[in-house]
């Protein structure tokens, strides 16, 4: 299901677990995507002057086509200020690349936002790739957003390398070999151990 809030003058700031920024269009002025815990916000802005007679909301999952999971009907947009939007999709696909746009009636179609939202159920990390760079990722349990320490070790318990970070992944290090197994461990600030596990590098 999705919920939307309209007519917001000033853009939210959400503390986001995950998020994606689509290129902008000739009649949006920035359309973003926030992973918090299980849910995601999508938020765009039309520019000033930007009017369509409704908007629809559409997602799909790599390898399939788009379905329309909201809309919002009448009139959207104004002729002489900005027009911001914020959604939540709070059924969002789980462990698969999702991508969204917007269906602007009258005015086009935005660009596609893409996100990776990893469903751990009773896991605490998993592996996959991160879709704004399509590199191999470390995803692990941080919804409240902590700042966290994240330390690789080689099979043989040498120390590989140390990523800080409040995100609830991490890129793997170039230098990790290939077809590897890597141990790993994530300390919050007070040193208290979050995750810890092992992971084969393909």
């Amino acid at each position: 299901m999705l919920f939307y809030i309209r007519n917001i003058f000033l853009s939210l700031i959400f503390l986001s677990s995950h998020s994606t920024i689509a290129q902008v269009d000739n009649n949006i002025n920035y359309f973003t995507a926030d992973l918090i815990g299980s849910k995601v916000w999508l938020s765009f802005q039309l520019k000033t002057g930007a009017i369509c007679n409704g908007i629809s909301v559409e997602r799909r999952v790599y390898g399939s086509v788009y379905q329309v999971i909201g809309s919002i009907d009448g009139v959207c947009g104004a002729e002489d200020y900005p027009q911001t939007f914020n959604l939540e999709d709070s059924s969002p696909v789980k462990n698969q690349r999702v991508f969204y746009r917007l269906i602007l009636n009258g005015l086009g179609v935005s660009q596609d936002l893409e996100l990776f939202i990893p469903d751990l159920n009773d896991r605490t990390y998993t592996l996959a790739l991160e879709p704004n760079t399509q590199q191999l990722a470390l995803y692990f349990s941080n919804f409240e957003r902590t700042n966290v320490s994240v330390q690789f070790y080689s099979a043989s318990g040498g120390h590989y390398h140390s990523i800080e970070t409040d995100e609830n992944f991490v890129l793997l290090p170039d230098f990790i070999e290939s077809n590897a197994l890597c141990f790993f461990s994530v300390f919050d600030d007070f040193k208290v151990l979050r995750v810890h596990g092992k992971i084969f590098i393909p």
